[in-house]
C-alpha cells in the first residue's frame, strides 16, 4: 500500500514533464517547417513571377509571421491591387489578389468653362493607367484647385466609375463649375496717411463692379492677392515708409459662398527723408567724384526704394562700360528713428574687368534673358543670349474716325525678320476720307556692321484740301534714312527725300494765289533731326522732357529751293500723385532760297496742333475766297494738366484741362486779296481720353477767346482708332 502510494505521485509529475517537453517543442518543429510552394491566386493581368518578386519571402525559407506581414504591405504598395491576403496551406504559401482595374477612358462632363485638355494635363489618371482610389481622390483635389485658381470656389467634382468586362473602368468626372467666386469688399486696417481707396487703386485685386466685365481682375486669386501685398510695400517704401510691412491680409468666404472679404493690415510706420549719401568703391583706378552724379537719391528728397535701385541700375551700367562685369553694388542703409533720415551707402566690391570671350543666341524673338558664366579665364566671361522664337511676321488692319479725316482705314503687312536677317519689310496702305496712302519701307537695323538703322521708304500720297484751300495734291517719291544713337538720351537721323508733288483740280473760284501754283513740281531734300529724350514714358510719360530739332534743304537737284527749320519742346512734371501736367512748344520757319516757298512746303496751323481752330484754321488766307495759304512761320505753345476722374484706373479714362496760344505768318506773296495777321490766337478746354477695349478714344471741347474775324473755329474735336 505505501509503495503504491508513493508511485502515484511519481507518476504524476512524470506525465507533467513529458507534456512541457511535448508542448515546447511543437513552435520548434513548426519553426523549422519550410516553405515548399508559393501559389498565386486571383490574378489576371499580372504574372505570378510578377507578384512573388514583391514578397519578402522565397521557396525554402521558413513561415516568418513578420516577413509574410512586410510582404503583404508590399504588394498594396505597389498600387497594383485592390486587395491581397496570404494564408498557409500545409507547406504551400497562398498569395490571393484582387487586382486594380485598368483605365479604359478618361472623360469629363459639366465643364464649360475650362477646356478638357487643360483639365486632362491637371489628372494623373490616363488611359491604360493602373486605377486606385488614392489617384481618383488626388485627382479631385487638383481639379477642385484648378477651378479655385479660376475663381470658382464653390465648384464640385464627382467621380463615376463604370465598371467593363476584363476589369476595365470608365472614369467619368462629374463637374458643377458654380459661378465665379468675386471680391466682394476690400479693407485696409491700420492706414493712416493715404485712404482706403488710394490703396485699392494700388492693388491688382479690386472689388466685384458690374462695369468689370472686360476684367478678371474681381476675381479672388490668391496668388493676386500674394502680389498685393508686394504692391502695396513697393507703394509706401516710395513714399518714405522704410518701416512700412503687411501684417496679414485674409480673405474670408462669405457664408453662402457667393463672394470673398479680403482684409489687409498694415504698419505704415513713420516717413522718412534721405540723409547722408555716398559712394565707396573697392575697385583700383576708380574715382569716386565721377560716380557722385550717377545717384538718383538726393539728400532732403522723400525716402524712395525705387530711386535706391534706379541707382544701383545706372552705376552698374556704367560700370559695366569701363568693363566691370562682375562687380557686387550693395546698398548700406542706415536708419535713424529720431531724425527720421535713411543714409544710403553705395558699396561696390572688387571684381577683375571682364572681356568677352563669345556671345551665343538661341531662339528669335519673344523673350530675351541674358545670362553670364566664367570664360575660359579668370577675367573673361561668356554672354548667353536665350530668346524664346516667335512669329516675326504681321498683317493688321486698323478703323477708326475724327472729325477731320471722318471714317478712315488701314492696312499693312509687315515682316520684322526678313530672310533671318532682322530686316524690317512693311506695306501699307490707308485710306480716309479726304487722304489716300500707298508706302513700302524697308530697314535695315545693322547697317554696315554698326549700330546704324538705315532703309528706303516709296509712297503715294493723295491728299483733298478742298474745304480748306479748294485744291487736291498729290505727292509720289521716295526717300533714304538713317539713324543712330550719339549718346544715352540722344539720337541723331538723317534723311533725303526726292518727290513729284502735283497741285490739281484746283476750283474754278479759288485763290489766285493757289491758281498760280497748279501743276507739278520736283523736290529734292535732304535733312536731319536731333533729339534729347529723358522723359520716363513715351506714350504716357509722368516726368522728364524731350527736345527734337530739324531742318531739311532743298535745291541739289530739282526745281524746289528752300531751308525749312522746326523745333519742338515738351516738358512733363507730376503735380500730384496722379496730377501731371505737360508744357509744349512748337515752332517752324521755312524760307525760300531765289524763289518763293510753293503752298506745299508751308506750314498750316490748327485741328490737332491748336484745339478750337479747325485745320488750317488760322494763318494767311484770301479775303474773297477765305482759302487758307498756309505760312512761312508759325509757333504754338501748350499748357496742359491730365488728371483722373475718380473712376476705376482699370478703366482708363483721365480727364485733360488745357490751354493753347499760337501764331502763323508770312508769305512770300502780296496784294490787297490777302489777309495776314500775325496776331495770337489762344483756346482754352478740357477733354477726355479713355482707353478702351476697342482703341483709344479722345474727345477735346475748346473755347478760343483770342481770335480774328477770319479764322475758322472749332469747338469740339472727337478721334477714335483700333487695330486687329
Amino acid at each position: 500500500m505505501h509503495l503504491t502510494r508513493r508511485v502515484r505521485p511519481a507518476l504524476g509529475v512524470g506525465v507533467a514533464c513529458v507534456l512541457l517537453v511535448a508542448a515546447a517543442a511543437i513552435p520548434d518543429a513548426r519553426a523549422q517547417q519550410r516553405i515548399t510552394e508559393i501559389a498565386i491566386e486571383g490574378n489576371q493581368r499580372i504574372e505570378p513571377d510578377t507578384v512573388r518578386t514583391y514578397l519578402r519571402v522565397a521557396v525554402g525559407d521558413p513561415f516568418d509571421d513578420v516577413l509574410i506581414n512586410d510582404s503583404l504591405k508590399s504588394l498594396f504598395a505597389t498600387g497594383l491591387f485592390a486587395d491581397v491576403s496570404i494564408r498557409r496551406a500545409g507547406g504551400a504559401l497562398v498569395v490571393s489578389v484582387v487586382e486594380n482595374p485598368i483605365v479604359n477612358q478618361l472623360a469629363f462632363e459639366g465643364n464649360r468653362r475650362i477646356e478638357d485638355e487643360t483639365l486632362e494635363a491637371e489628372v494623373q489618371l490616363r488611359p491604360r493607367v493602373v486605377y486606385t482610389r488614392t489617384r481618383v481622390r488626388n485627382d479631385v483635389q487638383r481639379l477642385l484647385q484648378l477651378y479655385r485658381r479660376s475663381g470658382r470656389f464653390t465648384a464640385t467634382v464627382e467621380p463615376k466609375i463604370i465598371q467593363l468586362p476584363q476589369n476595365r473602368v470608365d472614369v467619368v468626372f462629374e463637374i458643377a463649375e458654380g459661378p465665379l467666386t468675386k471680391v466682394e469688399k476690400i479693407n485696409v486696417i491700420g492706414n493712416a496717411r493715404f485712404s482706403d481707396g488710394r490703396l485699392r487703386s494700388v492693388l491688382a485685386t479690386k472689388e466685384d463692379r458690374w462695369y468689370r466685365f472686360f476684367s478678371a481682375s474681381d476675381t479672388y486669386d490668391p496668388d493676386r492677392l500674394s502680389f498685393d501685398r508686394e504692391l502695396l510695400r513697393r507703394f509706401y517704401l516710395s513714399r518714405g515708409h522704410a518701416d512700412f510691412r503687411v501684417v496679414s491680409s485674409v480673405a474670408e468666404l462669405s457664408p453662402d459662398g457667393s463672394g470673398f472679404f479680403v482684409t489687409f493690415t498694415v504698419e505704415e510706420g513713420v516717413s522718412y527723408r534721405f540723409g547722408a549719401v555716398d559712394v565707396r568703391s573697392e575697385l583700383r583706378d576708380l574715382e569716386r567724384e565721377g560716380l557722385l552724379g550717377l545717384l538718383a537719391t538726393v539728400t532732403g528728397e522723400t525716402y524712395n526704394a525705387e530711386l535706391v535701385e534706379d541707382t544701383i541700375r545706372a552705376l552698374t551700367f556704367e560700370l559695366g562700360k569701363l568693363g566691370y562685369a562682375f562687380i557686387d553694388i550693395r546698398p548700406e542703409i542706415r536708419r535713424d528713428r529720431e531724425k527720421r533720415t535713411v543714409d544710403v551707402t553705395y558699396v561696390i566690391d572688387e571684381g577683375p574687368r571682364v572681356y568677352v570671350d563669345r556671345i551665343e543666341i538661341s531662339g528669335f524673338f519673344d523673350r530675351v534673358e541674358l545670362t553670364e558664366e566664367r570664360g575660359t579665364a579668370p577675367d573673361r566671361t561668356n554672354v548667353l543670349v536665350d530668346v524664346e522664337e516667335r512669329s516675326t511676321g504681321e498683317l493688321s488692319l486698323g478703323v477708326g474716325y475724327s472729325t477731320t479725316d471722318a471714317v478712315l482705314g488701314d492696312f499693312s503687312l509687315r515682316e520684322r525678320n526678313l530672310l533671318g536677317r532682322g530686316q524690317d519689310l512693311r506695306l501699307g496702305a490707308s485710306v480716309l476720307a479726304r487722304r489716300q496712302q500707298v508706302d513700302l519701307s524697308f530697314t535695315e537695323p545693322h547697317f554696315l556692321d554698326r549700330d546704324l538703322a538705315a532703309g528706303f521708304d516709296l509712297f503715294n500720297v493723295q491728299r483733298d484740301l478742298q474745304d480748306e484751300s479748294s485744291y487736291d495734291q498729290d505727292n509720289l517719291g521716295f526717300g533714304l534714312r538713317a539713324g543712330f544713337r550719339i549718346a544715352e538720351n540722344l539720337r541723331q537721323s538723317l534723311r533725303y527725300r526726292l518727290r513729284r508733288e502735283s497741285i490739281e483740280n484746283v476750283a474754278a473760284n479759288a485763290s489766285r494765289f493757289i491758281r498760280d501754283q497748279e501743276g507739278e513740281r520736283t523736290l529734292s531734300s535732304i535733312g536731319f533731326t536731333l533729339t534729347y529724350d529723358v522723359r520716363d514714358d513715351r506714350l504716357e510719360p509722368t516726368r522728364g522732357y524731350v527736345v527734337e530739332f530739324g531742318q531739311d534743304l532743298a535745291g541739289l537737284l530739282g526745281s524746289v529751293r528752300f531751308l525749312k527749320s522746326t523745333l519742338d519742346y515738351a516738358y512733363h512734371f507730376p503735380l500730384s500723385e496722379q496730377w501731371i501736367a505737360t508744357l509744349a512748344v512748337a515752332q517752324g520757319y521755312i524760307v525760300g532760297l531765289g524763289q518763293d516757298v510753293g503752298i506745299g512746303d508751308r506750314f498750316f496751323v490748327g485741328g490737332t496742333n491748336l484745339r478750337g481752330f479747325r485745320t488750317a484754321g488760322i494763318g494767311p488766307r484770301d479775303r474773297e475766297t477765305e482759302d487758307a495759304l498756309g505760312g512761312n512761320l508759325f509757333y504754338v505753345g501748350t499748357a496742359e494738366v491730365r488728371f483722373p476722374l475718380g473712376l476705376p484706373n482699370e478703366f482708363g479714362i483721365l480727364g485733360r484741362l488745357f490751354a493753347e496760344a499760337g501764331s502763323l505768318t508770312e508769305i512770300d506773296v502780296s496784294g490787297p486779296d490777302l489777309i495776314d495777321r500775325a496776331s495770337l490766337r489762344a483756346a482754352t478746354g478740357f477733354g477726355l481720353s479713355w482707353g478702351s477695349p476697342l482703341g483709344p478714344i479722345r474727345l477735346d471741347f475748346a473755347f478760343p477767346f483770342l481770335k480774328e474775324e477770319f479764322d475758322r473755329e472749332e469747338a469740339f474735336r472727337f478721334s477714335f482708332g483700333t487695330r486687329f
